[in-house]
């Protein structure tokens, strides 16, 4: 089950974002490298028996960045595209859509902008093999969940309800963090990977992850994937096996960051009311 093909479908389910059926071949793979540097930089996290390590998280960190710079210069070649759509409309009616594709632009441009210069600082740190700005933390659960998520976002609150950051204020610098929800030797690993500054918004945001309890955790990074990535997947079983009002609260974290919901609550991460996972965690790094 896709949380991207959802969003994607978002105009057919008239604005409701449901997780829809896709193929496995599409949920593991993106365009972003060819194949013979996908093989090449990806092997020590793709082979049977790859273990939990700062390196392993490194390549996972790095690959979830060039994903999401992917993406981004995708979104951007289809602003123009999306400006034609509102063609033969009434000019009230353009005139929203025209302001809301306005400022949608502004943010993925900004947002572009950033990714460019971060990946260039990744790509420094793999050519040279120096590590020293890079910061780890990863939890190794105790057997594998039903969900998988990677890619990158800007740490606003955290899972103690703090705000941490607030986006679109002014022209600051924003500490962006990398989350994949993987499997790496048999079991679900939840890796967190960063650059740059050791103490500010995403250590605190570390620290308050690290504060809940062991049997919360599982459940906390399931809601935080729904909550940041849209490069969600899940097992269908288990997504089809939850109580609707389980369903409909994690189609409503899927919402959130985007222009249907006007801000992130402040409790986004700190309101966890559903146990969605209760396995526990058998170790953690960094």
């Amino acid at each position: 089950m896709s949380v991207k093909a959802g969003v994607q479908a978002i105009f057919d389910n008239e604005g409701r974002i449901d997780p829809i059926l896709d193929g496995v071949r599409g949920a593991s793979t993106f365009n972003g490298f060819c194949n013979f540097h996908d093989t090449t930089l990806f092997r020590p996290v793709e082979i049977g028996g790859s273990k939990l390590s700062a390196e392993s998280v490194f390549l996972l960190t790095f690959r979830a960045i060039a994903y999401e710079l992917y993406t981004k210069r995708a979104a951007v070649r289809a602003v123009p595209i999306q400006q034609q759509m509102d063609y033969g409309a009434s000019f009230l009616k353009q005139a929203i859509v025209q302001q809301h594709l306005h400022y949608n632009a502004v943010g993925i441009k900004r947002g572009l902008i950033d990714l460019e210069s971060i990946k260039k600082r990744y790509d420094s740190a793999y050519r040279s093999n120096d590590r020293s700005e890079f910061s780890v933390y990863a939890v190794e659960f105790l057997e594998v969940l039903p969900v998988v998520a990677c890619g990158a976002f800007y740490p606003e609150v955290d899972f103690s309800g703090n705000q941490l950051q607030k986006l679109g204020r002014g022209s600051a610098e924003f500490e962006q963090i990398a989350f994949n929800l993987t499997i790496l030797n048999g079991v679900t690993v939840a890796a967190f990977g960063w650059l740059g500054s050791k103490s500010g918004p995403i250590a605190a945001f570390i620290e308050s992850f690290k504060e809940l309890p062991d049997l919360e955790k599982s459940a906390a990074v399931i809601q935080l994937a729904f909550e940041q990535l849209e490069n969600t997947y899940m097992r269908p079983s288990w997504w089809l096996g939850l109580p609707e009002e389980w369903r409909n609260f994690l189609v409503s974290k899927i919402k959130a960051g985007t222009s249907l919901v006007e801000e992130r609550d402040v409790d986004a991460l700190a309101k966890r009311p559903y146990p969605f996972s209760v396995v526990g965690v058998r170790s953690e790094f960094g």
